[in-house]
């Protein structure tokens, strides 16, 4: 499960005032939408940390694994950039 985005790292990036539907840092902050279960899958499926929408589509995903492998990484940006 998601923990959100560390606190410095929304403010430095002038998120820390956004939110839903622009940007998510929790599944429970998912409303009915067209990109919904996208957003759910991103915080499910890729442990993403933050979703940041643009016009309604989610544009940017935010990954906070200080544990991560180089490996998944690459895996999860195949999977959202859509390509094997």
């Amino acid at each position: 499960m998601s923990r959100g985005l560390a606190p410095q790292w929304t403010q430095a990036l002038s998120l820390s005032r956004r939110e839903a539907p622009e940007f998510y840092q929790s599944e429970a902050e998912i409303g009915p939408g067209p990109h919904a279960d996208a957003i759910r899958f991103a915080f499910r499926e890729l442990n993403l940390a933050a979703v940041f929408c643009i016009e309604g589509i989610p544009t940017v995903g935010f990954l906070s694994d200080p544990n991560i492998t180089l490996d998944e990484i690459d895996r999860v940006h195949r999977i959202l950039w859509n390509q094997d």
